[in-house]
């Protein structure tokens, strides 16, 4: 939660710029790749002098903060300006830290930027999207003279272009060293002023359903992240299991409108029926071979009926069974995965799920 309740000025001017790097996160685009033309430098020197307009027109609608750790939760926009004044107006910490100012020691660029890849964790979803790591050292010098927080290490950028603008699309926690107690990764002081509020995460697994259905039809990538477990698995008809990375990957060519092998590109994802086959979600068995490993998880077996429409106009119609399971965490429940038995009704285009995932793998 942040320590601190943003002043109605710092919301108002936030408004004002909050369509600067804007952009539909929804759509596939043919934009041409952005180039090297994001001056992260500046960036952060805005970052450290609190400039909090010229820091908020650099941020993409969809950025993120991303912790290393895939499991601690992401910054979004609003959230990462909040904090930015909550440290500058010398807001305190959790302990009673107070900032007096932040210096960018060093940045150094490790790599080119190049194009993001199905597998990353920012930006995969976006065609025209870049990245570049960065070394950077940032040194947080607090009101006590001789407590001073040094984050050290590499961070990736990514950048898109949104309504024309180059933006600012998120970046990576990889700084600090956990086997050093002096040694504090840049998400570990933030959490000093504000921990990231929690994901708006379902209550129940019939709002879990509905939530990554809203997800999936509208081609919300980010959202759908945050809805799977970090355990998440996907079991096919043969037993074998891809992770939540791989799902995320699939769904970002998807959504992406990348095309497949045959050059297919899907336009438009429908969840047309997705009907709980049994009645209360059962607790899963710990001897339940794909989902007993997690405490606590339950599961149903659904009828789906889901058409991806590629841009010559086919449709690839998923019919059949699905068993979808879900747990609960401190903030609601999330995907614990899905194990396929979907086959198709036998008429010409209706498939099953892993079929049509198997065309993009």
């Amino acid at each position: 939660m942040l320590r601190a309740v943003p002043s109605i000025f710092a919301a108002a001017l936030l408004l004002m710029f909050i369509a600067a790097c804007g952009g539909d996160p929804a759509a596939p685009t043919d934009t041409p790749p952005v180039d090297t033309g994001l001056d992260v430098e500046a960036v952060l020197a805005d970052y450290v002098a609190g400039d909090l307009s010229r820091y908020a027109s650099s941020l993409h609608d969809e950025f993120r903060f991303q912790p290393g750790d895939v499991g601690t939760a992401p910054y979004d926009r609003s959230q990462e300006v909040d904090l930015l004044q909550a440290m500058h107006d010398g807001n305190e910490g959790a302990s009673g830290e107070i900032l007096r100012g932040v210096e960018l020691v060093h940045i150094e660029p490790g790599s080119d930027w190049i194009a993001t890849d199905r597998d990353d964790r920012l930006g995969a979803h976006r065609p025209g999207a870049r990245k570049r790591t960065y070394r950077i050292t940032l040194r947080f010098l607090l009101a006590d003279p001789d407590d001073t927080r040094t984050v050290d290490g590499l961070v990736t950028a990514f950048a898109d272009t949104a309504a024309g603008t180059l933006c600012l699309l998120g970046l990576v926690d990889g700084t600090g060293d956990p086997t050093r107690g002096d040694a504090p990764s840049w998400t570990e002081v933030r959490h000093i002023w504000a921990d990231p509020e929690t994901p708006d995460r379902p209550g129940t697994p019939d709002l879990l359903s509905m939530r990554w259905i809203a997800a999936h039809d509208g081609r919300d990538w980010l959202r759908m992240g945050e809805l799977l477990h970090p355990e998440f698995r996907y079991v096919d008809p043969d037993g074998e299991m891809t992770d939540r990375a791989e799902e995320l990957a699939l769904f970002a060519d998807l959504m992406a409108g990348r095309p497949n092998r045959n050059d297919a590109r899907v336009t438009r994802l429908d969840a047309q029926n997705w009907e709980h086959m049994e009645g209360p979600w059962t607790v899963v068995g710990a001897d339940d071979p794909h989902f007993g490993d997690v405490p606590d998880a339950v599961a149903q077996w659904l009828s789906i009926r889901i058409v991806y429409t590629t841009e010559g106009g086919e449709d690839w119609v998923v019919d059949g069974l699905v068993r979808m399971a879900a747990v609960q965490t401190l903030q609601g429940y999330q995907m614990l995965g899905f194990v396929d038995d979907s086959v198709g009704t036998g008429e010409p285009g209706s498939l099953g799920w892993t079929t049509v995932r198997a065309r993009f793998r």
